[in-house]
């Protein structure tokens, strides 16, 4: 190659390099706007472990139990030293989610190098579509929910075992360390079940001659997957708040819709947020990817005596199976649920992958076919695999775009239950509890006292209703406002709205307050904001205001004071802040003061 060329091709890798890493580079930025350290919903599952060992009664039985369909002894492994060293902030859970995916990322581009050898600009340019995949905002709610991490680690565990396979280590270390893998993600998350299905192929296909004069590697795959699923489903029970496995036999129709809406979601959100329209473009989608990577499998099956084409597409086969069997155990186990579930941005995790194993997997065939003349290498298969390209990338930019609203939205629902958890003992919102924080109310308490007081909450819990202790002067800005009073004889409705105008965001809570003469405020009730207000947008003169609206509503089982006067202070979560809001209320009058 001249020296003219090769400085071409490396200014073409640097800049395919730049553009590879900027999708990566965008979601961390994603992570750390609108990540909260706030345990969420199944974290407090976790949390239970931690009171198991301030109780010093955590037992290996506790690290292996199951949790839903799951046993996650090594992500527990993980999280708990992790949680410690850290003081428990799930904002680096998620960082390691982000980890993971980059570790996707590297392994992804290894297997490129091993399908294009000594074609470095073409693993490059194919790992750009893929990173847009591999780091999409279409995960948004695994990528801000530090618990989801095991949702990257069967994925990370699978690639990791096929770039091992592909290696050049002898079929002995490779079969013996892809059984380690598969065992770590056997017990990481239910879906890395499924390696033991899909690695051993991807190995026979890879050196099939190996296999043949060694056919005790298969044995000792099969028996030590034999002893993860027997460990696995030993003392296995169903979880009672889940549909039975049978729902997808019965439902066969809605299991077909739900199955190819799941691996066409991630690329669909291209027509609005009409649930029953994407359904039915997700599900269509589903079904041409399925179809196409059939397709492959099965041209690539018909040429398996080539050796050079089955070496090189064995890796995306293995990938695009992985994401094919996570939606058949996804629809056997959710199904019941109904055919909408599919569309959880939880569950684009695995599915993207198909789309990820098409990138490559059709750039092998086309290769292959023109090296052979067979109908892959005719122009037009180039000229339709490049359109096909095309508009994957462009549904997935308006997936994307679609969906970055729900960020803002979802960091201040996390800000509230994280207002609410911090004024737990002070003024607990059993309702706010359950809708922001964990359903289970009745458990919470006693967990997240054993937490704190480990010093595992950030902020810790307040212990003191004396607002004063907590108020900070205002520096001139408005905080919002305590508009309206409802006079009710059976109830009490305030409401209004309450923002951080240094952070430019809405309130993450509003703590009201009684004073009665003689006495200091003190708290008695937390409102949440969300409230749609674009009046204080016009007002304000910045959009992400518009959550600041809030509202109160208590049932009064006895007549109130008359002399008690109630305020309203905006609650910032992050400092335990408080600043007082405008106007006031004196308690059976309908008078406002300011």
């Amino acid at each position: 190659m001249s020296t003219t060329n090769a400085s071409r091709d490396g200014r073409a890798g640097w800049v395919l390099l730049a553009l590879a890493l900027v999708p990566a580079a965008f979601l961390l930025v994603v992570i750390l706007r609108y990540g909260v350290n706030l345990p969420f919903l199944d974290h407090w599952t976790l949390a239970g472990l931690f009171k198991e060992i301030e109780q010093g009664t955590l037992t290996l039985g506790d690290l292996t139990a199951q949790h839903n369909e799951s046993r996650m002894f090594f992500p527990r492994l993980l999280v708990l030293p992790l949680a410690y060293l850290s003081g428990w902030n799930v904002r680096l859970e998620m960082l390691v989610s982000f980890l993971l995916a980059c570790l996707v990322s590297i392994n992804v581009y290894r297997l490129g190098r091993a399908s294009f050898p000594d074609r470095r600009l073409t693993s490059l340019g194919l790992l750009v579509p893929a990173n847009l995949l591999i780091f999409s905002v279409v995960q948004w709610q695994n990528w801000l929910w530090g618990f989801q991490l095991v949702a990257f680690l069967p994925i990370a565990l699978l690639t990791s075992s096929l770039v091992v396979a592909c290696s050049r280590w002898s079929i002995t270390s490779r079969v013996v360390v892809n059984i380690v893998l598969a065992t770590i993600a056997s017990f990481s998350f239910s879906s890395g079940l499924l390696c033991w299905f899909v690695v051993l192929p991807v190995l026979m296909l890879l050196d099939w001659s190996e296999f043949a004069k060694r056919r005790w590697l298969v044995a000792a795959w099969l028996a030590a997957a034999a002893a993860n699923f027997t460990l696995y489903f030993a003392t296995y029970t169903h979880p009672e708040n889940h549909p039975v496995l049978g729902e997808a036999l019965r439902r066969v129709l809605d299991a077909i819709v739900f199955f190819a809406a799941f691996l066409g979601a991630p690329v669909a959100w291209v027509i609005g947020r009409d649930s029953g329209a994407t359904l039915s473009v997700s599900a269509g989608i589903g079904f041409v990817l399925s179809a196409l990577f059939l397709v492959c499998a099965a041209t690539v099956w018909l040429q398996r005596t080539s050796n050079t084409l089955r070496r090189r597409a064995a890796p995306w086969l293995g990938i695009g199976a992985f994401a094919l069997l996570s939606g058949g155990m996804l629809t056997m186990a959710r199904v019941g649920f109904g055919t909408g579930y599919a569309l959880q941005s939880r569950y684009s995790t695995a599915a993207l992958y198909l789309c990820v194993a098409l990138i490559f997997l059709i750039r092998v065939l086309l290769e292959e076919g023109r090296r052979t003349g067979g109908p892959w290498g005719w122009p037009s298969m180039s000229h339709a695999a490049v359109a096909l390209l095309m508009l994957l990338v462009a549904a997935h930019a308006i997936t994307s775009v679609r969906l970055l609203p729900n960020l803002p939205i979802l960091k201040q629902q996390r800000l509230v239950g994280k207002a609410m958890l911090t004024l737990l003992d002070v003024a607990p919102d059993v309702q706010g509890l359950g809708r922001f924080v964990f359903p289970f109310v009745d458990e919470l308490p006693e967990v997240a006292r054993s937490v704190d007081r480990q010093g595992l909450l950030d902020p810790p819990l307040l212990s003191s209703n004396r607002v004063l202790q907590i108020a900070e002067i205002s520096t001139g800005d408005s905080h919002g406002a305590l508009e309206r009073y409802a006079p009710r004889p059976d109830a009490l409705i305030l409401r209004g709205w309450a923002i951080l105008p240094d952070r430019g965001e809405p309130a993450h809570a509003v703590l009201l307050c009684h004073e009665i003469p003689g006495d200091e405020p003190r708290i008695f009730a937390v409102a949440a904001t969300g409230i749609a207000r674009p009046d204080v947008v016009e007002r304000e003169g910045r959009a992400g205001l518009l959550g600041s609206g809030w509202e109160y509503r208590r049932a009064l089982t006895q007549p109130l004071r008359r002399d008690m006067t109630v305020s309203a202070w905006a609650f910032d979560t992050l400092t335990r802040k408080a600043f007082r809001l405008e106007g006031s209320v004196e308690v059976g009058s309908v008078e406002i003061r300011d």
